[in-house]
Protein backbone atom coordinates (compact mmCIF):
# COMPACT_ATOMS: atom_id res chain seq x y z
CA UNK A 1 0.00 0.00 0.00
CA UNK A 2 2.81 2.38 0.91
CA UNK A 3 4.65 1.48 -2.29
CA UNK A 4 1.50 2.21 -4.30
CA UNK A 5 1.06 5.55 -2.56
CA UNK A 6 4.67 6.59 -3.24
CA UNK A 7 4.51 5.64 -6.92
CA UNK A 8 1.13 7.20 -7.44
CA UNK A 9 2.12 10.43 -5.68
CA UNK A 10 5.72 10.70 -6.87
CA UNK A 11 5.07 14.12 -8.40
CA UNK A 12 3.90 15.34 -5.01
CA UNK A 13 7.29 14.51 -3.46
CA UNK A 14 9.47 15.97 -6.24
CA UNK A 15 9.61 19.50 -4.76
CA UNK A 16 10.57 18.12 -1.35
CA UNK A 17 13.28 15.93 -2.85
CA UNK A 18 14.70 18.96 -4.68
CA UNK A 19 14.66 20.97 -1.48
CA UNK A 20 16.42 18.17 0.36
CA UNK A 21 19.22 18.10 -2.19
CA UNK A 22 19.41 21.90 -2.18
CA UNK A 23 19.85 22.00 1.59
CA UNK A 24 22.45 19.23 1.39
CA UNK A 25 24.62 21.05 -1.12
CA UNK A 26 24.10 24.37 0.67
CA UNK A 27 25.39 22.82 3.89
CA UNK A 28 28.56 21.82 2.04
CA UNK A 29 29.04 25.24 0.47
CA UNK A 30 28.28 27.52 3.41
CA UNK A 31 31.55 27.00 5.35
CA UNK A 32 33.62 27.72 2.23
CA UNK A 33 31.51 30.74 1.31
CA UNK A 34 31.70 32.14 4.83
CA UNK A 35 35.48 31.79 4.88
CA UNK A 36 35.87 33.42 1.46
CA UNK A 37 33.58 36.29 2.45
CA UNK A 38 35.38 37.07 5.72
CA UNK A 39 39.11 36.83 5.01
CA UNK A 40 40.42 40.17 3.74
CA UNK A 41 43.54 40.98 1.72
CA UNK A 42 43.16 44.75 1.36
CA UNK A 43 41.98 47.70 3.44
CA UNK A 44 40.16 50.89 2.52
CA UNK A 45 41.93 53.83 4.18
CA UNK A 46 39.83 56.96 4.60
CA UNK A 47 40.20 60.24 6.47
CA UNK A 48 37.13 62.25 7.48
CA UNK A 49 36.77 65.90 8.40
CA UNK A 50 35.35 66.99 11.76
CA UNK A 51 31.77 66.42 10.62
CA UNK A 52 32.49 62.69 10.28
CA UNK A 53 31.13 62.65 6.72
CA UNK A 54 33.26 64.84 4.49
CA UNK A 55 36.08 62.80 2.98
CA UNK A 56 39.47 64.52 3.05
CA UNK A 57 41.39 61.72 1.36
CA UNK A 58 41.07 57.99 0.77
CA UNK A 59 42.82 55.08 -0.89
CA UNK A 60 42.84 51.28 -0.85
CA UNK A 61 45.96 49.19 -0.34
CA UNK A 62 46.44 45.44 -0.30
CA UNK A 63 48.71 43.46 1.99
CA UNK A 64 51.35 43.07 -0.74
CA UNK A 65 51.69 46.87 -0.92
CA UNK A 66 51.92 47.04 2.88
CA UNK A 67 54.56 44.32 2.95
CA UNK A 68 56.69 45.98 0.27
CA UNK A 69 56.37 49.63 1.31
CA UNK A 70 56.44 49.64 5.12
CA UNK A 71 58.64 48.03 7.81
CA UNK A 72 57.28 44.59 8.68
CA UNK A 73 56.34 44.26 12.36
CA UNK A 74 56.96 40.84 13.93
CA UNK A 75 59.83 38.47 13.17
CA UNK A 76 57.68 35.45 12.30
CA UNK A 77 59.05 33.59 15.34
CA UNK A 78 57.81 35.48 18.42
CA UNK A 79 54.30 34.71 19.71
CA UNK A 80 52.12 37.59 20.90
CA UNK A 81 49.24 37.26 23.36
CA UNK A 82 46.09 39.13 24.37
CA UNK A 83 44.02 38.25 27.44
CA UNK A 84 40.46 37.03 27.70
CA UNK A 85 38.11 37.66 30.63
CA UNK A 86 39.31 36.57 34.10
CA UNK A 87 36.22 35.43 35.99
CA UNK A 88 37.83 34.40 39.29
CA UNK A 89 40.03 36.51 41.52
CA UNK A 90 41.33 39.87 40.27
CA UNK A 91 39.62 40.42 36.92
CA UNK A 92 42.45 42.74 35.82
CA UNK A 93 45.12 40.05 36.58
CA UNK A 94 48.31 42.14 36.96
CA UNK A 95 50.37 38.96 36.48
CA UNK A 96 49.06 38.67 32.89
CA UNK A 97 48.98 34.86 33.07
CA UNK A 98 45.31 33.75 33.12
CA UNK A 99 43.21 32.97 30.02
CA UNK A 100 45.79 34.13 27.49
CA UNK A 101 44.90 34.15 23.80
CA UNK A 102 47.85 33.16 21.61
CA UNK A 103 47.77 35.23 18.40
CA UNK A 104 50.55 33.15 16.85
CA UNK A 105 53.77 34.30 15.21
CA UNK A 106 52.03 37.15 13.45
CA UNK A 107 53.55 39.74 11.11
CA UNK A 108 52.04 42.86 9.68
CA UNK A 109 52.06 46.63 9.26
CA UNK A 110 52.03 49.27 11.99
CA UNK A 111 48.65 51.03 12.09
CA UNK A 112 50.59 54.30 12.36
CA UNK A 113 52.15 53.76 8.91
CA UNK A 114 48.73 53.20 7.34
CA UNK A 115 47.42 56.37 8.98
CA UNK A 116 50.36 58.38 7.64
CA UNK A 117 49.50 57.19 4.14
CA UNK A 118 46.29 59.27 4.29
CA UNK A 119 47.63 62.30 6.11
CA UNK A 120 48.03 61.01 9.67
CA UNK A 121 46.21 62.23 12.77
CA UNK A 122 46.81 64.60 15.67
CA UNK A 123 46.18 64.71 19.41
CA UNK A 124 42.48 64.45 20.17
CA UNK A 125 41.70 62.46 17.01
CA UNK A 126 40.91 58.76 16.73
CA UNK A 127 41.02 55.83 14.34
CA UNK A 128 38.26 53.32 13.72
CA UNK A 129 39.32 49.85 12.55
CA UNK A 130 36.35 48.04 11.02
CA UNK A 131 35.86 44.42 10.03
CA UNK A 132 34.10 43.21 6.89
CA UNK A 133 31.08 42.21 9.03
CA UNK A 134 30.75 45.72 10.51
CA UNK A 135 32.36 45.10 13.92
CA UNK A 136 34.84 47.83 14.86
CA UNK A 137 37.13 49.14 17.58
CA UNK A 138 38.44 52.68 18.02
CA UNK A 139 41.90 53.77 19.14
CA UNK A 140 43.04 57.28 20.18
CA UNK A 141 46.03 59.14 18.77
CA UNK A 142 48.39 58.46 21.69
CA UNK A 143 48.01 54.67 21.54
CA UNK A 144 48.87 54.66 17.84
CA UNK A 145 51.70 57.21 17.75
CA UNK A 146 53.34 56.81 21.17
CA UNK A 147 52.46 53.39 22.60
CA UNK A 148 54.02 52.25 25.86
CA UNK A 149 56.29 49.21 25.90
CA UNK A 150 53.58 47.23 27.68
CA UNK A 151 51.20 47.93 24.82
CA UNK A 152 53.58 47.89 21.87
CA UNK A 153 52.62 48.94 18.34
CA UNK A 154 49.10 48.27 17.09
CA UNK A 155 49.67 46.08 14.04
CA UNK A 156 47.41 45.10 11.16
CA UNK A 157 48.57 41.52 10.68
CA UNK A 158 48.45 39.84 7.28
CA UNK A 159 50.55 36.78 8.20
CA UNK A 160 50.34 34.17 10.97
CA UNK A 161 52.80 31.31 11.47
CA UNK A 162 54.40 32.22 8.12
CA UNK A 163 51.05 31.87 6.27
CA UNK A 164 49.82 35.06 4.58
CA UNK A 165 46.24 36.03 3.76
CA UNK A 166 44.03 34.62 2.40
CA UNK A 167 45.62 31.46 3.83
CA UNK A 168 45.71 33.23 7.22
CA UNK A 169 42.00 32.61 7.78
CA UNK A 170 41.46 35.25 10.52
CA UNK A 171 43.31 37.91 8.56
CA UNK A 172 43.72 40.66 8.27
CA UNK A 173 43.73 41.06 12.05
CA UNK A 174 44.69 43.64 14.69
CA UNK A 175 47.28 42.45 17.23
CA UNK A 176 49.14 44.48 19.88
CA UNK A 177 52.82 43.52 19.88
CA UNK A 178 53.73 44.08 23.53
CA UNK A 179 57.44 44.52 24.21
CA UNK A 180 57.21 43.31 27.83
CA UNK A 181 57.19 39.65 28.90
CA UNK A 182 55.11 38.21 31.72
CA UNK A 183 56.54 35.90 34.36
CA UNK A 184 56.35 32.97 31.93
CA UNK A 185 58.40 34.78 29.29
CA UNK A 186 55.43 35.56 27.02
CA UNK A 187 54.77 38.89 25.30
CA UNK A 188 51.30 39.70 26.64
CA UNK A 189 49.07 42.73 26.28
CA UNK A 190 46.87 41.97 29.28
CA UNK A 191 43.80 43.41 30.93
CA UNK A 192 45.87 45.43 33.41
CA UNK A 193 47.85 46.85 30.46
CA UNK A 194 44.59 47.92 28.83
CA UNK A 195 43.58 49.66 32.06
CA UNK A 196 46.91 51.49 32.31
CA UNK A 197 47.44 52.31 28.62
CA UNK A 198 44.00 53.31 27.37
CA UNK A 199 41.48 55.95 28.49
CA UNK A 200 38.54 54.29 30.22
CA UNK A 201 36.17 55.09 27.35
CA UNK A 202 38.19 52.72 25.15
CA UNK A 203 38.31 49.72 27.50
CA UNK A 204 36.76 46.52 26.20
CA UNK A 205 34.51 44.36 28.36
CA UNK A 206 33.05 40.89 28.00
CA UNK A 207 29.57 40.59 29.47
CA UNK A 208 28.57 37.42 31.31
CA UNK A 209 25.13 37.66 32.87
CA UNK A 210 25.07 40.96 34.75
CA UNK A 211 28.85 41.15 35.19
CA UNK A 212 31.26 42.96 32.84
CA UNK A 213 34.77 41.51 32.65
CA UNK A 214 37.69 43.40 31.07
CA UNK A 215 39.26 41.62 28.11
CA UNK A 216 42.10 42.96 25.98
CA UNK A 217 41.29 40.20 23.51
CA UNK A 218 38.38 42.35 22.36
CA UNK A 219 40.83 44.61 20.54
CA UNK A 220 41.86 41.85 18.12
CA UNK A 221 39.54 42.81 15.26
CA UNK A 222 39.73 40.18 12.51
CA UNK A 223 38.76 40.39 8.82
CA UNK A 224 39.77 44.08 8.81
CA UNK A 225 38.48 45.88 5.73
CA UNK A 226 38.67 49.58 6.68
CA UNK A 227 40.83 52.00 8.64
CA UNK A 228 39.13 55.36 9.15
CA UNK A 229 40.62 58.50 10.69
CA UNK A 230 38.13 60.85 12.35
CA UNK A 231 39.99 64.15 12.37
CA UNK A 232 39.27 67.57 13.83
CA UNK A 233 39.90 69.29 10.50
CA UNK A 234 36.94 71.56 9.64
CA UNK A 235 34.92 70.32 6.68
CA UNK A 236 35.21 72.45 3.57
CA UNK A 237 31.89 73.56 2.05
CA UNK A 238 30.80 71.12 -0.62
CA UNK A 239 29.04 72.06 -3.82
CA UNK A 240 27.98 70.81 -7.24
CA UNK A 241 27.85 72.54 -10.61
CA UNK A 242 24.78 71.63 -12.65
CA UNK A 243 25.31 71.31 -16.40
CA UNK A 244 22.45 70.81 -18.88
CA UNK A 245 22.31 70.52 -22.64
CA UNK A 246 22.05 67.40 -24.80
CA UNK A 247 22.26 65.64 -21.42
CA UNK A 248 22.43 66.69 -17.77
CA UNK A 249 25.38 66.24 -15.44
CA UNK A 250 26.36 67.34 -11.94
CA UNK A 251 30.05 68.01 -11.37
CA UNK A 252 31.18 67.75 -7.75
CA UNK A 253 33.62 70.14 -6.12
CA UNK A 254 36.31 67.44 -6.11
CA UNK A 255 35.79 66.62 -9.79
CA UNK A 256 35.79 70.27 -10.83
CA UNK A 257 38.99 70.97 -8.91
CA UNK A 258 40.59 67.89 -10.44
CA UNK A 259 39.69 69.25 -13.89
CA UNK A 260 41.06 72.69 -13.01
CA UNK A 261 44.36 71.17 -11.94
CA UNK A 262 44.50 69.08 -15.11
CA UNK A 263 43.12 71.42 -17.79
CA UNK A 264 43.14 74.68 -15.85
CA UNK A 265 43.97 78.16 -17.11
CA UNK A 266 44.95 81.22 -15.11
CA UNK A 267 43.88 84.85 -15.37
CA UNK A 268 45.18 87.77 -13.31
CA UNK A 269 43.35 91.01 -12.50
CA UNK A 270 43.32 93.51 -9.61
CA UNK A 271 41.78 90.90 -7.31
CA UNK A 272 44.60 88.40 -7.78
CA UNK A 273 45.31 85.26 -9.78
CA UNK A 274 42.26 83.20 -10.76
CA UNK A 275 42.40 79.59 -11.90
CA UNK A 276 39.68 77.43 -13.38
CA UNK A 277 38.30 75.63 -16.44
CA UNK A 278 37.56 77.34 -19.77
CA UNK A 279 33.81 77.68 -20.24
CA UNK A 280 33.91 75.89 -23.60
CA UNK A 281 35.34 72.78 -21.92
CA UNK A 282 32.23 72.64 -19.72
CA UNK A 283 30.02 73.17 -22.77
CA UNK A 284 31.71 70.18 -24.40
CA UNK A 285 30.79 68.07 -21.39
CA UNK A 286 27.05 68.20 -22.24
CA UNK A 287 26.74 69.36 -25.88
CA UNK A 288 26.49 65.71 -27.05
CA UNK A 289 27.13 62.20 -25.74
CA UNK A 290 30.95 62.62 -25.73
CA UNK A 291 31.96 64.20 -22.41
CA UNK A 292 35.75 64.00 -22.39
CA UNK A 293 38.67 63.80 -24.76
CA UNK A 294 39.68 65.40 -28.06
CA UNK A 295 36.21 65.09 -29.61
CA UNK A 296 34.24 66.27 -26.60
CA UNK A 297 33.54 69.79 -27.90
CA UNK A 298 31.06 69.75 -30.80
CA UNK A 299 32.44 72.47 -33.11
CA UNK A 300 29.80 72.12 -35.82
CA UNK A 301 26.98 72.44 -33.30
CA UNK A 302 28.56 75.53 -31.74
CA UNK A 303 28.93 77.08 -35.20
CA UNK A 304 25.18 76.75 -35.83
CA UNK A 305 24.67 78.96 -32.78
CA UNK A 306 22.91 78.24 -29.50
CA UNK A 307 22.57 80.14 -26.25
CA UNK A 308 24.61 79.40 -23.13
CA UNK A 309 23.18 80.67 -19.84
CA UNK A 310 25.41 81.03 -16.77
CA UNK A 311 23.31 81.25 -13.60
CA UNK A 312 24.21 82.35 -10.05
CA UNK A 313 22.76 81.03 -6.82
CA UNK A 314 20.45 84.04 -6.41
CA UNK A 315 19.00 83.57 -9.91
CA UNK A 316 21.06 86.25 -11.67
CA UNK A 317 22.26 85.05 -15.07
CA UNK A 318 24.06 86.09 -18.23
CA UNK A 319 23.50 84.58 -21.68
CA UNK A 320 26.19 84.12 -24.33
CA UNK A 321 26.33 82.82 -27.89
CA UNK A 322 28.08 79.51 -28.53
CA UNK A 323 29.77 81.16 -31.54
CA UNK A 324 31.56 83.60 -29.19
CA UNK A 325 32.48 80.93 -26.64
CA UNK A 326 33.69 78.20 -29.03
CA UNK A 327 37.28 77.26 -28.08
CA UNK A 328 37.67 80.70 -26.48
CA UNK A 329 40.08 80.56 -23.54
CA UNK A 330 39.19 84.11 -22.48
CA UNK A 331 36.10 82.89 -20.61
CA UNK A 332 37.23 80.95 -17.53
CA UNK A 333 35.02 79.45 -14.82
CA UNK A 334 37.34 79.92 -11.84
CA UNK A 335 37.33 77.88 -8.62
CA UNK A 336 40.60 79.24 -7.15
CA UNK A 337 41.80 82.72 -6.25
CA UNK A 338 45.48 83.01 -5.35
CA UNK A 339 45.69 79.25 -4.92
CA UNK A 340 42.76 78.90 -2.49
CA UNK A 341 39.05 78.12 -2.95
CA UNK A 342 37.00 81.23 -3.63
CA UNK A 343 35.83 83.14 -0.52
CA UNK A 344 32.11 83.19 0.20
CA UNK A 345 31.89 86.94 -0.49
CA UNK A 346 33.84 89.34 -2.68
CA UNK A 347 35.31 92.67 -1.49
CA UNK A 348 31.92 94.34 -1.91
CA UNK A 349 30.07 91.71 0.12
CA UNK A 350 28.48 89.98 -2.87
CA UNK A 351 28.25 86.16 -3.11
CA UNK A 352 31.33 84.81 -4.88
CA UNK A 353 31.94 81.11 -4.10
CA UNK A 354 31.99 78.48 -5.41
CA UNK A 355 32.69 79.62 -9.00
CA UNK A 356 33.09 82.85 -10.92
CA UNK A 357 33.27 83.62 -14.64
CA UNK A 358 36.44 85.64 -15.31
CA UNK A 359 38.82 86.36 -18.20
CA UNK A 360 39.66 89.12 -20.66
CA UNK A 361 36.38 88.53 -22.50
CA UNK A 362 34.30 88.36 -19.30
CA UNK A 363 34.73 91.98 -18.28
CA UNK A 364 32.13 94.38 -16.99
CA UNK A 365 28.61 92.97 -16.89
CA UNK A 366 29.74 89.63 -18.25
CA UNK A 367 31.22 88.57 -14.92
CA UNK A 368 29.06 86.15 -12.94
CA UNK A 369 29.90 85.01 -9.41
CA UNK A 370 28.35 82.32 -7.20
CA UNK A 371 27.77 80.16 -10.32
CA UNK A 372 25.59 77.09 -9.69
CA UNK A 373 24.34 76.20 -13.18
CA UNK A 374 25.38 76.39 -16.85
CA UNK A 375 22.67 75.64 -19.42
CA UNK A 376 23.02 75.01 -23.17
CA UNK A 377 19.86 75.76 -25.16
CA UNK A 378 20.03 72.68 -27.35
CA UNK A 379 17.74 69.70 -27.83
CA UNK A 380 18.69 66.78 -25.59
CA UNK A 381 20.30 63.99 -27.56
CA UNK A 382 18.40 60.69 -27.82
CA UNK A 383 19.70 57.88 -25.59
CA UNK A 384 22.69 56.22 -27.20
CA UNK A 385 22.72 52.46 -27.66
CA UNK A 386 25.77 50.88 -26.08
CA UNK A 387 27.20 47.43 -25.50
CA UNK A 388 29.40 46.70 -22.48
CA UNK A 389 32.05 43.99 -22.73
CA UNK A 390 33.63 42.75 -19.49
CA UNK A 391 36.66 40.53 -19.90
CA UNK A 392 39.88 39.40 -18.27
CA UNK A 393 41.68 42.73 -18.52
CA UNK A 394 38.80 45.12 -17.83
CA UNK A 395 35.66 46.52 -19.45
CA UNK A 396 34.92 48.45 -22.63
CA UNK A 397 31.71 50.20 -23.64
CA UNK A 398 31.02 50.23 -27.38
CA UNK A 399 28.64 52.68 -29.01
CA UNK A 400 26.65 51.54 -32.02
CA UNK A 401 28.86 53.71 -34.23
CA UNK A 402 32.00 52.04 -32.85
CA UNK A 403 30.53 48.59 -33.47
CA UNK A 404 29.66 49.53 -37.06
CA UNK A 405 33.25 50.69 -37.57
CA UNK A 406 34.59 47.18 -36.84
CA UNK A 407 35.13 44.68 -39.71
CA UNK A 408 31.70 43.53 -40.90
CA UNK A 409 30.73 39.86 -41.07
CA UNK A 410 27.81 38.58 -43.19
CA UNK A 411 26.24 35.12 -43.04
CA UNK A 412 22.94 33.25 -42.85
CA UNK A 413 21.33 31.97 -39.66
CA UNK A 414 18.08 30.90 -38.06
CA UNK A 415 16.72 29.27 -34.94
CA UNK A 416 14.45 26.46 -33.81
CA UNK A 417 11.31 27.18 -31.78
CA UNK A 418 10.26 25.08 -28.78
CA UNK A 419 7.53 23.64 -31.01
CA UNK A 420 10.16 22.28 -33.34
CA UNK A 421 9.43 24.78 -36.15
CA UNK A 422 12.49 26.19 -37.94
CA UNK A 423 12.61 29.97 -38.45
CA UNK A 424 14.84 31.21 -41.21
CA UNK A 425 17.57 31.05 -42.27
CA UNK A 426 17.94 34.77 -42.88
CA UNK A 427 20.86 36.87 -44.00
CA UNK A 428 22.50 38.79 -41.09
CA UNK A 429 25.29 41.36 -40.95
CA UNK A 430 27.24 42.24 -37.84
CA UNK A 431 30.64 41.84 -36.23
CA UNK A 432 32.44 38.82 -34.81
CA UNK A 433 32.27 38.39 -31.06
CA UNK A 434 36.00 37.73 -31.08
CA UNK A 435 36.60 41.25 -32.41
CA UNK A 436 34.49 42.73 -29.60
CA UNK A 437 36.43 40.75 -27.00
CA UNK A 438 39.86 41.59 -28.38
CA UNK A 439 40.26 44.73 -26.25
CA UNK A 440 39.31 43.00 -22.98
CA UNK A 441 41.62 39.98 -23.02
CA UNK A 442 40.01 37.81 -25.68
CA UNK A 443 38.39 34.40 -25.22
CA UNK A 444 40.13 31.04 -24.80
CA UNK A 445 38.81 27.53 -25.32
CA UNK A 446 38.43 26.99 -21.58
CA UNK A 447 36.46 30.24 -21.08
CA UNK A 448 32.70 30.68 -21.07
CA UNK A 449 30.64 33.60 -22.37
CA UNK A 450 27.56 35.13 -20.73
CA UNK A 451 25.21 37.39 -22.71
CA UNK A 452 22.60 39.47 -20.85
Amino acid sequence: MLKKFLVKNSDFFKPFICLLFAFFFLSLLLPALASAAETTTSAHLIKYAADGQTVITETTVDYVYMKNHFPVKGDGVTHYYHQGPVMEGDMWDPTRTINLKDQGTVQGTDLKDLCELIGGLSTGEKVRVKAADGFFKEFPYENIYSPSLNQGPIVLCWSKDKVEVPGFSDGMKIVFMSQVKNGDGKYVFGNQDMKECFPEAYWHFYKSGTQDYPSSSGYTVKYVSEVAIFSNVPAEPSWELELSGAKSEKISKAKFEEGANCHGLEYTDNNGKWKGIPLWYLMGWVDDEISHGPGAFNDSLAETGYEVKVTAGDGFSKTFSSKDLARNNNYIVACYLDGAPLPELDAKGRPLAPLKLVGTAAEGGNKVGNIVKISLDITPAPPQETLTITGKTGSKVYTLAEIKALPAYTDHGGFKKSTGAIVGPYKYQGVKVGDLLSETGGLEASDSLKVT
